[in-house]
């Protein structure tokens, strides 16, 4: 059975002034590159563009709506 990771699209990019906001989980998902987040806290799906995504607690955005 395939592990369910992060498919997020975008570009992990997370000033460093902010990096205190999150927890130790997160942090491994705040900077990568595009569909190499290897955050896993909080998976759920998501829709994004008219797509179902796996997406972190890190990577969800504020238009992405819940499946």
């Amino acid at each position: 059975m395939k592990q369910i990771r992060c498919e997020c699209p975008e570009k992990g990019e997370t000033p460093p002034e902010m990096e205190r906001m999150y927890s130790e989980e997160e942090k491994i998902g705040m900077n990568h590159e595009p569909y190499h987040c290897e955050c896993k806290n909080g998976l759920k799906r998501y829709y994004r563009d008219g797509k179902k995504l796996w997406l972190c607690s890190c990577c969800n955005l504020l238009g992405d709506i819940e499946v």
